[in-house]
Order: structure tokens, then sequence, then C-alpha cells
């Protein structure tokens, strides 16, 4: 027999034999009857391909499939039509599967180099009332533990609205029971300002740095643009696997990787050269910035190099602050009393 002949409806697996006329493929069974005639011009051979094996259907009964084991037919049957279109097989399968992963490889890792370039156009286009009601749901989905401390909030409101200058802005600052030293940017103008961050600060100079940069992430639109590349990431992945249950939603991980500002290494940069031109216009030093993170690099231990990372190695920022020139008679943002009442935090 010349091979197997499978109808798509039954279980069925008929052996045939073949005969190839002029211009056409006849399919009969062992016993003589023919079953199909399949014209040369709607034949088509499938990457099934597999040494002497030939995955054979046609295009006037798709479901149909032939299974032709018949080498030396097979290779007549490519001679005879152009119309016949075989995908390497045999030795050359893996090469050609390789290849096909290879290109995919490409297009995704391509498609994953763009995909902060998009979110950045797109939140540089989305007007600000959205990107509060953004920033609402994911205050919403964090759910950090928020103290009331309406005199350390009023300085830290005035405070911010120093480093933020004269813009359309309107700056909200909440502090939340967290040990860390650290703060927090939300899309629209939400700082989250940790009782850590209060009590660990030991100068002014610190605090207003920390402070800088973080106002710095939200005028450049950082915290939107990353809320939009993970949705952009998201998606890809979902439409990749056939997944689209979780397409434009803010879950808690996109809420919990924005709270521990994964930023890119080229948004943390910008937000350093910032902060200190906000902080060098105001007449106060920037070197508060530079020793926040050689305390914070001392605490974590030793890091590896930048280029092992997105972002920029802790050592590396220090460097580049410590390099700028400061402003020639630095001035303090808060008073020593205001800064008193701050370190109470949650108390």
């Amino acid at each position: 027999m010349d091979g197997v002949f499978l109808d798509g409806w039954s279980l069925a697996d008929v052996p045939v034999r073949l005969t190839l006329a002029e211009s056409e493929l006849e399919i009969s069974d062992a016993s003589g009857v023919r079953l199909r005639t399949w014209t040369l011009s709607g034949l088509h051979i499938d990457a099934m391909q597999e040494g002497e094996t030939y995955h054979l259907s046609h295009e006037s009964a798709p479901h149909e499939e032939l299974v032709l084991k018949n080498g030396e037919l097979a290779r007549r049957l490519l001679a005879r039509t152009k119309h016949v279109a075989a995908l390497p097989g045999g030795s050359h399968k893996l090469a050609y599967g390789l290849a096909c992963l290879a290109a995919l490889a490409a297009l995704m890792g391509g498609l994953y180099w763009l995909a902060p370039r998009l979110a950045r156009f797109a939140a540089l286009r989305i007007p600000l009332e959205q990107e509060r009601a953004l920033g609402a749901e994911l205050e919403f989905v964090l759910s950090f533990d928020r103290c009331e401390n309406e005199p350390a909030e009023s300085t830290l409101r005035t405070l911010v609205a120093k480093l933020a200058g004269e813009h359309g802005v309107h700056y909200e600052v909440r502090i939340v029971r967290m040990p860390m030293p650290n703060a927090f940017a939300l899309p629209g103008g939400v700082i989250l300002v940790t009782d850590g961050l209060l009590r660990d600060a030991e100068s002014a100079d610190e605090l207003a740095g920390v402070l800088a940069h973080e106002v710095e992430h939200i005028e450049q639109r950082h915290v939107l643009a990353g809320a939009l590349r993970d949705v952009l990431l998201t998606a890809l992945w979902s439409v990749t696997f056939g997944d689209y249950s979780g397409l434009l939603v803010v879950d808690p991980s996109t809420a919990y990787r924005i709270a521990n500002l994964e930023f890119t290494r080229e948004d943390e940069a910008t937000a350093d050269r910032g902060a200190v031109t906000r902080l060098h216009r105001l007449g106060a030093s920037h070197l508060g910035l530079a020793s926040f993170f050689e305390r914070l690099s001392a605490a974590q231990g030793e890091e590896g190099p930048a280029w092992l990372s997105t972002h920029p190695n802790t050592r590396e920022r220090i460097r580049t602050l410590r390099s700028v020139a400061d402003v020639a008679s630095p001035a303090s943002l808060i008073s020593a009393e205001q800064l008193q009442v701050l370190r109470k935090g949650c108390k």
C-alpha cells in the first residue's frame, strides 16, 4: 500500500493505493475501489513531512488527509506540479524549527524593546484627570495602612509644592505605616511617604532630595508609563497564549511593581537629574539625596554590576550625584522645628 487515507469524520485509517495521472491523483482502497480523485492543482503538502512520510490534503476537502509513505511516488508527485509546496522535512526539520523559533524570539524581543517607548508616547497624551483615576485605583489595590498626622502632612505638602513649582498638577501627600525608609509616586500626583523615611531621614536635605526625585517621576509621567508598559506586556503575553482575561486590569502584581519603584534605568537617571535641578533652583543642596542612597546601599549590602539590571546600580547613582557641583550656600527647605514634627511620623 502507498499510504493511509483519513476522511476527517471517522476514526478509520484506510490503507490505500495511489495512481498518479497527468493532472490527477487517484486514491483507491485495497480492493481497488476508487475513494477520491484529487487534482494536482489543489494539492497541498503541510509541515508534518518526516523523512519518507508526507501529509497531503486537498483544497476541495481540507478536513481530509492522505498520509503518503511511498517516497518515490512523493518525489514524482513533487516533480509533476508547481502547485505542491512542501516545507522542509527529514533532517532539515530541526533547522527549520529552530529558525522559526529564532524569528519568533526576535519578534517578541522587538515588541518588548518597543513597549516602554509606546507606553511613554501614550502616557504623555493621557489627560491628567484619567491619570488621577488610575492613581486612585492603584491606591485602593495597594491598601496601605495610612496614618493621620495633619501637621506632618501639611509640612510635606508645603515642601512638595515648593519642589513642584508653578504648574497645573495638584499634589497630594499621604503618610503610611511602613518601616522601610522610602517614598512612592502614584499616577496623578499622589506621593506616599513611609513613616520609616520620616524617622530615619538624617537631615532635611535627605527628605527634600527623596521627594524631589518622586516629583520628577510624576512630572515626567514615569509612573503612568510604567503602568501602561505592564498593560502592553500583559496584553502581548495574553494574546500570544490565547488568554484575554487579564487585559487592561490593574491587578495586585501591577500595583506591587509600581509601589516598588520598578522604573527603567533611563527613568531613574532622568529623575535623579531632574531632582538636582529642582533643588538647585530653590537654593537647596542635592547631596542629601546622595547621602540617602549611601545609607540605603550600606543597609542593602553589595550590589551586582549595573549591566545585570534594568535599574541603575546605587553606587553608580551616588558617583553621578557626587560629581555634580552643589550650590554655593545651600539653604534648608524646612526648618528644624518642622523636621521634628515630621519625625513623629505616625505617632
